[in-house]
């Protein structure tokens, strides 16, 4: 279980998150 595998998939989630905000926000998918 590698530091690098997990600060990744930690990135990957809250970008994730954060387009499906700001997709929710300006009304577009």
């Amino acid at each position: 279980m590698s530091t690098d595998l997990i600060i990744i998939v930690t990135i990957v989630a809250v970008l994730f998150v954060a387009i499906c905000i700001e997709g929710s926000k300006g009304g577009k998918k």
